[in-house]
């Protein structure tokens, strides 16, 4: 895909996955590379954990805490393709407060062939607030806002400017109400909007091989057509409750959460604006049901606002035959629910009234919404084997798995034959539509190997 839709990614665990693109735009982000503290990367399904966007994995950029550093940067680059950066940093503490102020400025021109430059401005802050030894409270805010040439590099026609405006809030408490026990409250909003240039008067004539000024004008006035179809705005709300805990050889954490998007846009979703709210519960288990074994196990129920249900689980068997390794057989179903974009997509091209003898009729159907869309499927089964070196100084992690997927979303087309009764237009041929008819298998392995060659510093 062009637009991978089944990979969910966070940052500080803040879903950064798009209602109307069905994906990330990395674009927007706003991130320092200085600020990140690691990456947390999952191969394979995490539904059962991370909810629906976590299908085939997930990803979670975790910055650093501002109350365990303090002091400042400045970084400037300077490159090829015009590429000039700046980014800063301030972190300090000010009585119960620690924070960081943070941002940047990029831009670079792109290649000579395509011309796909960018140009970004950004901001962020991130404060924590420790009033006692056993609350915290997180504050994170921020806005990026800038353009990004898009298109496709396999096409002659030039690149498109399309801007964007991103901004998002997110608050966390946390009470650690026992030794073992701790509760967690996390809110959290997402806003982008996206902006792509309408189509020249030359362009659309081109596009539909006629030049006479009143038929292009009620061509533009029907379809308001655009160079590139990454237009619109969106928004995510969402809230989850955690609780973490551990009694005996058991470690369990557990919670409930609601998200509500919506979006909108005149080229992806021309039936005008789309919501939905889904709720979620959670929970997972982690038990030492023997010396050196332990059996994992969790789920995920989600229920969608547009009738839709999805339940995925997994479990784990992980035995330790010494201090350094560990050997795991898992199993797991998850199921992914269907996006906002994936169910509501609705793009009609109309021809002017001289086509229709008079009346504005459907001239293409590149997309037709469909509501009735169900979850994907996935059936995983997996051995591991982990191998931290004696030295500690790197591990070894060795992964076989067999991947079973059904009821995929994809689009596909609906023919003549297939739109008796559907369409009464002789103009439209065929009608894309979304559906869940395809599947595949994936099976493989995956070593990946760190060592650190010199002793560390410290």
């Amino acid at each position: 895909d062009d637009f991978p839709r089944r990979l969910e990614v966070m940052v500080d665990g803040r879903s950064v996955y798009l209602p109307l693109l069905a994906t990330v735009d990395w674009t927007s982000l706003g991130i320092n590379l200085e600020d990140i503290d690691r990456i947390e990367v999952v191969r394979g399904s995490n539904v059962p954990t991370q909810g629906s966007n976590a299908f085939m994995g997930s990803i979670n950029v975790i910055t650093r805490e501002p109350a365990a550093e303090q002091g400042g940067y400045v970084n400037v680059t300077g490159g090829s393709m015009h590429t000039r950066e700046l980014r800063f940093g301030h972190t300090d503490t000010l009585g119960l407060w620690s924070y960081r102020l943070s941002g940047g400025h990029g831009q670079n021109e792109g290649s000579d062939l395509f011309e796909d430059g960018m140009k970004h401005n950004y901001i962020s802050f991130s404060g924590s607030y420790t009033p006692t030894l056993t609350d915290t409270l997180w504050i994170q805010a921020g806005v990026d806002r800038g353009y990004t040439d898009v298109g496709g590099a396999d096409k002659l026609e030039p690149f498109q400017k399309r801007e964007h405006d991103a901004h998002y809030q997110s608050i966390k408490y946390q009470n650690l109400y026992s030794d073992t026990g701790t509760l967690q409250l996390k809110v959290h909003h997402n806003y982008l909007d996206l902006e792509t240039p309408p189509m020249s008067f030359e362009r659309v004539a081109e596009y539909i091989g006629m030049s006479n000024p009143a038929i292009v004008n009620e061509f533009i006035a029907l379809n308001i057509p655009r160079e590139d179809s990454e237009h619109g705005t969106t928004h995510s709300y969402d809230t989850e409750l955690q609780l973490t805990d551990r009694i005996g050889s058991l470690e369990l954490v557990g919670g409930l959460g609601y998200r509500y998007e919506s979006a909108e846009s005149d080229v992806l979703l021309q039936n005008g604006k789309v919501s939905e709210e889904r709720w979620r519960m959670f929970s997972n288990l982690d038990w030492d049901i023997a010396p050196r074994w332990s059996l994992s196990t969790g789920f995920m129920y989600e229920h969608s606002s547009e009738n839709s249900d999805a339940l995925s689980y997994r479990h784990a068997l992980i035995h330790r035959p010494d201090e350094q390794s560990s050997i795991r057989l898992g199993y797991s179903i998850s199921e992914r629910l269907p996006s906002l974009l994936e169910r509501n997509a609705n793009n009609t091209i109309y021809a002017p009234a001289v086509f229709g003898g008079g009346v504005v009729l459907p001239y293409d159907k590149d997309k037709q919404a469909n509501p009735d869309l169900g979850p994907e499927q996935m059936k995983t089964y997996e051995i591991g084997y982990y191998r931290a070196f004696d030295d500690q100084q790197g591990y070894l992690d060795l992964r076989f798995f067999h991947e079973r997927l059904k009821k995929i979303i994809s689009s596909y087309y609906l023919e003549t034959e297939e739109l008796a009764g559907q369409i009464d237009n002789e103009y439209v041929q065929r009608v894309g539509i979304n559906t869940n008819r395809f599947g595949w298998e994936n099976q493989g392995i995956e070593i990946q190997v760190q060592k650190q060659l010199g002793k560390s510093g410290y």
